[in-house]
């Protein structure tokens, strides 16, 4: 009888602790967190994969750190700390790292005594440490800590929370930037009544607007391109309508402090238009080769546009002038109406997206296919860094890319509210200050403005919705516990 209670009562935790090995994790050689299981059978931690993902995944895979063998992910176009999600969860694993876990605390927790008390030669169990003099304590020592006056200063912490597991997430040398787009609502220091200036160009919109383009000026104005109703519009820092132009247009960007260019696919030229003040006038206007789309910065005073007529081709002003023109290789996948374009000047390279042919390429400063892969849904661009923010209305989202045309990580997701995202615009000019701000604009009379921390100073990005002036100038009269709008709808 004695042999069966011998045999039955060590035997799980024998067991277990003879396979130690399959509890720890091969990349980090710690026990693991959330482990996840690849084809190949190894298991490793959720965060350890998601920083391997980061650094050695291809298009559609990525290889074990043990066995090189691939593990195929169901759907590539998902950004890349996503496909670990995917992977199934050890759940009996997980259970018995539990165990693990409690057993080695509680034998750790029994080992520690308070210093205090076993200098007086009585053994008490602590329970508290203080970081400031390295010395554990129970908790009527840890207590009496506080109350002296060199020591109550002090930090004194649980020993509880000193073991917990190690926290859920990435190296930050897997990652330079670290997007984590959080929303906090952030209300005016006033209530501004501000009523728009009406005239016979300003009348209401006939269909619900579609912003093909959007551009910050200097000024703290915001200028949109609604392609629906033919109309660029001008805000004030408000956000309230100051003026609008009856134009057929698609994109818009500010190229010095009181000038724009407006391309016009439809009538296959582009327009340069001044600004005083809140009054646009028209300066030029430059005829292409072929229907005209996106606009990006390449340097000072200087454009890029894609151009589609026979051949999908790249057309570079300078000051006004026409620099110089190169046509793009088509690849392997042919690019149909590439309407939106972006410049990388770090890595001088060319990104273009095409949602009509689900795809998105980057392209040298001579036309050269760099990488392509398809992409559906996908619509704006913006450089952020050496890295590249992607609008995608596939997924209802603004997703991070890196240089290699894999998507890193969701900046902006659906669970902010966002439904058929379109353009996107960073504002360059405030880099220095550290703080970005981001237009998202949609196939409506919605656009978000957030302000960006910079992600080199910072692991996340916290983004920051402006209120809709509308809404902010109606609640004058309630009290400031209203709900703020996560949106500016500002058309």
């Amino acid at each position: 009888m004695s042999q069966v209670s011998k045999y039955n009562k060590p035997k799980g935790l024998q067991d277990f602790q003879q396979n130690i090995d399959e509890f720890i994790c091969g990349i980090c050689s710690e026990y693991m967190f959330v482990p996840k299981d690849l084809l190949c059978k190894h298991a490793f931690c959720r965060s350890c994969l998601q920083s391997h993902c980061l650094s050695s995944a291809t298009y559609t895979s990525f290889p074990c750190p043990l066995c090189s063998k691939p593990t195929v992910v169901k759907d590539p176009n998902t950004p890349l700390l996503g496909w670990v999600d995917s992977l199934p969860t050890n759940k009996t694993k997980e259970q018995q790292l539990e165990r693990l876990q409690a057993m080695n605390k509680l034998k750790k927790m029994q080992g520690l005594k308070c210093s205090f008390c076993t200098s007086k030669w009585n053994t008490v169990t602590a329970t508290k440490y203080c970081k400031s003099c390295k010395e554990y304590y129970c908790d009527e020592c840890g207590n009496q800590h506080w109350l002296i006056r060199t020591t109550k200063e002090h930090r004194v912490y649980l020993i509880d929370d000193l073991f917990e597991l190690k926290t859920d997430s990435l190296l930050r040398s897997s990652l330079n930037m670290l997007f984590n787009a959080m929303w906090r609502g952030r209300g005016m220091t006033r209530k501004y009544q501000v009523e728009p200036q009406r005239n016979s160009e300003q009348e209401k919109d006939e269909v619900e607007a579609d912003i093909t383009g959007a551009t910050f000026l200097p000024n703290r104005l915001i200028m949109l391109a609604d392609n629906a109703n033919s109309k660029i519009k001008l805000f004030d820092h408000h956000l309230v309508l100051r003026t609008c132009i009856k134009i057929k247009c698609f994109d818009i960007l500010c190229i010095d402090k009181s000038s724009v260019i407006v391309t016009c696919p439809q009538d296959k030229c582009v327009k340069f238009y001044e600004i005083d003040g809140e009054i646009l006038s028209e300066n030029e206007t430059h005829t292409t080769d072929g229907e005209c789309y996106g606009l990006c910065r390449v340097g000072q005073k200087s454009f890029a546009i894609s151009v589609v007529s026979t051949t999908v081709s790249i057309v570079i002003y300078k000051c006004y002038t026409l620099a110089r023109k190169f046509d793009l290789q088509s690849g392997s996948v042919i690019m149909k109406y590439p309407k939106y374009i972006e410049y990388c000047k770090a890595r001088d390279t060319f990104y273009l997206s095409d949602s009509s042919s689900g795809c998105l390429k980057c392209f040298s400063s001579t036309g050269e296919v760099i990488w392509e892969r398809f992409v559906n849904g996908c619509f704006g661009l913006a450089v952020f860094g050496e890295k590249l923010l992607v609008s995608r209305n596939d997924r209802c989202t603004v997703d991070l890319v890196n240089d290699k045309g894999q998507f890193l990580k969701s900046v902006i997701t659906v669970d902010d509210g966002l439904t058929n995202v379109q353009a996107i615009r960073t504002n360059h000019r405030n880099l220095k200050t550290r703080s970005i701000s981001l237009i998202v604009t949609e196939k409506s009379n919605l656009v978000r403005v957030f302000q960006i921390e910079d992600p080199l100073q910072d692991d996340d990005i916290r983004a920051f919705v402006l209120p809709s002036p509308n809404s902010s100038t109606a609640s004058s009269s309630r009290s400031g516990k209203d709900k703020k709008s996560k949106a500016c709808n500002i058309l």
